[in-house]
Formats: structure tokens, C-alpha cells, sequence
């Protein structure tokens, strides 16, 4: 071969592999959907790539698939998409749904994370039956982030302003702000959000044993409910509303996360949210890079840090615009081998242990010592088992999406002396039951004139 042809051949040969780092990639996955059914004619699958170049701007598409009469469920799927235009700095997502006469029949309720550090790998999608209420959606929050802003009712200030909002990946972010005459005192709190079965309610988790619960009006108002589900305000001047456009807030407060330093630029993915911040050169930066180059394990590495910081929007790095930073107001940790936990969990109607809570307008308590009663519903055997506080409970059930049925039950007939748990009470509230309602760990069953006949929270052994 002539060095003119040996120097042309090795052109190419380094042009190929360019164009393969840089040309069509794919994410593969699967996706199932609990129910026991065929798909109608005509259905079609569909799964897209989300890119959010930005946290507090609208994703792109940023690849698709449409999967004609897809077979029976597990459903595969590939979604191709341009490697070229892979950015690491950007948050990607998969999010799946099946349409009929392009209606959405199933679909994920939350955001699927995918090509984190730029990995491709597979991604497995549970998909829930769509809410058919026309007011509400399964999907209510499609375009986010999405801010939310109101006044509740105080007995002892003169408002209280609740600024809520929520990102995509299922974080929240959320102002408490007591209106006092001059001296305006405002909490914040950081966490997860899940919307429930139906699309009818929300709930916010910060991860400290308290939750925040809306019902959700239209997909421009949420309105405020107490710790009992009861609207804290009748009036709808009291609704948190939709803002049109993004509301300057400034997430203040301890921070846990895992960071990275790499090319004198610091990303922070919050524990809390999720949520991906660049760290801004500012305060006590210099402290957090100082214990990161000392106790990281390798170059480029994540490691668990704990700061006391606020999230501000500062000038994008590269580009114009703006894009939300952490500033790190003062470093507290930094633990190499510790990662973040699970924030959000949802629990499935089926194959989930439930004790009540609420047997209709009354609190279950129990004395100490005493069995807790439960119930545990198998989807595939259409069984009922559990245990009502003296007897075991065994039945069957019949669910057509939000309706549900329990019954016959039977229990055994011991002698029980009485207590604290009225376990007559608790079969009739399940023979009552007519629909059900499930949101993060919290199950809801109503009767036929839609009044609440029980609550459960998923508590394992």
C-alpha cells in the first residue's frame, strides 16, 4: 500500500470513529402495565426522549418512538436519538403512553431518568390506567416546571403565602410565608410530589414525616387540604393558581447532594429534588473543592456532600441566559461512600400491605401491644386476605380502573374482647367500598356516594 493510501485509509478510519461517537445512539426499554387485558384495535404505543436543557424551562423532544398494535405487554421499545447533541450538563427522561383513537389509555405517572453521566443503558416503565375525569388528568403536570402561588386563611397573622413548585423528576420546592404586619417569616421546604391514581389529588413529601396535600381543581388550581383531607378554605380566592410565568424563588436551607468537580466546574444533584444545580463560584465554594479534591476517590468522581446553601438563578456558564446555581453559603460534610436514597415511593393498589388509618370520619388508634389489623389485595387471584385486629379476613375483589368491589368476605369467628379497633366496623367499610384512590403510601376507599369509607397507609412488617 502507498503511504498516500496507508495516510488516506487512516483518515477515514479516525473519521469513522467520530462519527461513531458522535452519530445515532438509542435508549432500549420496556414497559407494563398492571391490568390483565388485550389492547384495543388501532392502539399505539408511544415513548419519548425528554431534554431539560434547562430546570426552570419547558423540555424538549429530544427523541420518539411510535409502536403500532403493540403486542402484550412487557412492550419493547428502542428510542433513537443524536449522541451528537447529547449535552452532560442537561437532565434526560423517558416518559411512555398508550393512546386509542389518540387518547391516552395508559401512561406513566412520573418521569423515567435515563443517560445520566451520558451511560446509555435500559429503562424499565410501569405504566397506570389514564384518569377519565375530563377536569382533571393522569398527567396534570406535563409542562414543568409549573409554579403555584395562594393564600390560605390564618387565625393569627394576616395570611399565609404558599409559593409551590414543581420540577420535573417529581421535585418540589416550597415557600411558607406568614404575612405579619413588617415581619413576614418564611419556611422552606424541599422534597418529592406525587399525584394520585386518579389525577384528582396531590401530595408533597419532604422526607421529615410531614406531607402537604392539595386536590387538584383543574391543571391551573390546587386547593389546600388539612392533615384529615378536609379543604382548609371553601373559597376558590383561596386556591393556589398557576403563574403564567416563572416566579423569582430562592431556595434557602441544609442541603444534602451528590457533587462533582471536574474542570473547575461543580454540578450538585439535590438528594431532596433531584434536581441538578451548577455551583457557583461564590461564598464558600472554595471550602466544598477544597474537601472534594481531598477525600474524592478518582477523578471526575460524585461524592455525598452537606452544605447550608440557597438555589439562585446566575448567568449560564456557556451561552446567554440564565440557569439555576446553588450557592454554598457554608460547607457542613462531605461522605465519599454514601450515596442519596430513594425520596419518592409509590405504592400499587395490589401486592401492598395497607393499614387503616381512618375507618370514615374516625382515627383508628390501637393500644400498645396490640396487633395492627391490615389488608393485602393479590391482583392476579382477585384475593382479599388480612386481619382485623381479632379475626383473619379472606375474600375476593373485582376493579374495573378507579372502581373496585370487596367482597364476600368472610372472617373466622373468635371470640373478641373488646378494645380499641372496632373490627366490625372495618369489614363494613370494605363491603361499602366503591372506588379507590391511591396516592404515594396512602390508600383511599369510597363508598357509592363517594364519601371516604377508609384510609390506609402501605406499612411493611
Amino acid at each position: 500500500m502507498s503511504p498516500g493510501l496507508r495516510i488516506r485509509s487512516l483518515i477515514f478510519a479516525v473519521l469513522a470513529c467520530v462519527a461513531s461517537a458522535a452519530g445515532a445512539a438509542e435508549i432500549s426499554g420496556t414497559a407494563v402495565f398492571r391490568e390483565r387485558m388485550a389492547l384495543p384495535p388501532k392502539a399505539v404505543f408511544e415513548a419519548t426522549l425528554v431534554d431539560y436543557a434547562r430546570m426552570d424551562a419547558p423540555p424538549t423532544v429530544f427523541g420518539q418512538v411510535l409502536l403500532a398494535d403493540p403486542p402484550v405487554p412487557p412492550i419493547s421499545f428502542r428510542i433513537r436519538f443524536d449522541r451528537g447533541n447529547y449535552d452532560a450538563r442537561h437532565q434526560y427522561f423517558v416518559r411512555a403512553r398508550v393512546l386509542v383513537d389518540g387518547k391516552p389509555l395508559f401512561v406513566t405517572d412520573r418521569d423515567y431518568r435515563v443517560l445520566e453521566r451520558g451511560v446509555d443503558h435500559s429503562v424499565a416503565l410501569t405504566l397506570v390506567r389514564a384518569a377519565r375525569d375530563p377536569g382533571t388528568s393522569e398527567r396534570a403536570f406535563t409542562d414543568l416546571p409549573a409554579d403555584f402561588i395562594g393564600t390560605l386563611p390564618c387565625s393569627d397573622c394576616a395570611g399565609i403565602r404558599q409559593t409551590l413548585r414543581l420540577l420535573p423528576g417529581h421535585g418540589f420546592q416550597l415557600a411558607t410565608t406568614r404575612l405579619r404586619s413588617g415581619d413576614d417569616l418564611t419556611s422552606w421546604e424541599r422534597g418529592t410530589w406525587n399525584q394520585s391514581s386518579d389525577g384528582r389529588a396531590l401530595r408533597l413529601d419532604s422526607g421529615r414525616g410531614r406531607s402537604v396535600r392539595y386536590t387538584i381543581v383543574d391543571r391551573a388550581t390546587l386547593r389546600a387540604l388539612d392533615d384529615d383531607g378536609n379543604p382548609v378554605s371553601a373559597r376558590p380566592g383561596n386556591d393556589l393558581r398557576r403563574a403564567r410565568s416563572p416566579v423569582p424563588l430562592e431556595p434557602r436551607g441544609r442541603m444534602k447532594g451528590m457533587y462533582r468537580s471536574y474542570a473547575d466546574a461543580g454540578t450538585f444533584v439535590d438528594c431532596a429534588t433531584g434536581q441538578r444545580l451548577v455551583v457557583a463560584h461564590e461564598a464558600d465554594n472554595a471550602a466544598l473543592e477544597r474537601a472534594y479534591h481531598d477525600h474524592r476517590p478518582g477523578a471526575g468522581a460524585e461524592v455525598q456532600v452537606t452544605v447550608d446553601g440557597r438555589i439562585a438563578m446566575r448567568p449560564r456558564m456557556e451561552g446567554s441566559g440564565e440557569e439555576a446555581a446553588l450557592i454554598v453559603e457554608r460547607f457542613v460534610d462531605i461522605r465519599p461512600a454514601e450515596r442519596c436514597g430513594t425520596g419518592r415511593v409509590t405504592s400499587s393498589l395490589d401486592a401492598t400491605r395497607w393499614v387503616p388509618t381512618w375507618i370514615g370520619e374516625r382515627r383508628v388508634t390501637l393500644h400498645a401491644g396490640t396487633r395492627e389489623p391490615y389488608l393485602v389485595l393479590e391482583a392476579r387471584s382477585r384475593k382479599v386476605t388480612g386481619f382485623g385486629g381479632c379475626n383473619r379476613i379472606n375474600g375476593t375483589f373485582e376493579r374495573s380502573g378507579d372502581a373496585l368491589r370487596l367482597g364476600p368476605l368472610a372472617s373466622t369467628r373468635m371470640a373478641c374482647p373488646g378494645g380499641s379497633f372496632d373490627e366490625n366496623q372495618f369489614l363494613a367499610a370494605l363491603e361499602a367500598t366503591r372506588s379507590w384512590r391511591v396516592l404515594g403510601t396512602e390508600l383511599t376507599l369510597f363508598d357509592e356516594q363517594g364519601a371516604v369509607a377508609a384510609r390506609f397507609e402501605a406499612r411493611d412488617l
